[in-house]
């Protein structure tokens, strides 16, 4: 197996562990946040987009619920999330599925 991509950050004295996307997930999200017009015109929801991302890439964090227990990592979790811990955990996960030059341009 071809090993992802990973980066570990402290936010606020909880660790959070983001990793690569896969091409499928990529997919995934992308067509979670698209919708199609009358006309056939795709339209991309970034916020959607944005959520997906952090979602599918998050691998693990360290946050509990109100007893104490670890809380599950799913979207609806992250839409839980500070502003600025988010976009935090957004700005990492762009880096870690950012294109190169060479992968643009295939």
């Amino acid at each position: 197996m071809i090993a992802m991509r990973e980066s570990r950050l402290e936010v606020d004295g909880e660790t959070y562990v983001v990793r690569e996307l896969t091409a499928g997930e990529d997919g995934d999200v992308l067509e979670a946040a698209t919708e199609w017009d009358m006309r056939g015109k795709p339209r991309v929801r970034v916020g959607r987009l944005n959520l997906g991302m952090v979602a599918a890439s998050l691998k693990e964090w360290s946050l509990k619920d109100g007893e104490g227990k670890p809380l599950p990592v799913n979207e609806t979790s992250v839409r839980g999330l500070p502003r600025h811990v988010f976009y935090r955990l957004l700005e990492e996960v762009s880096k870690l599925n950012e294109l190169s030059a060479r992968e643009r341009n295939f």
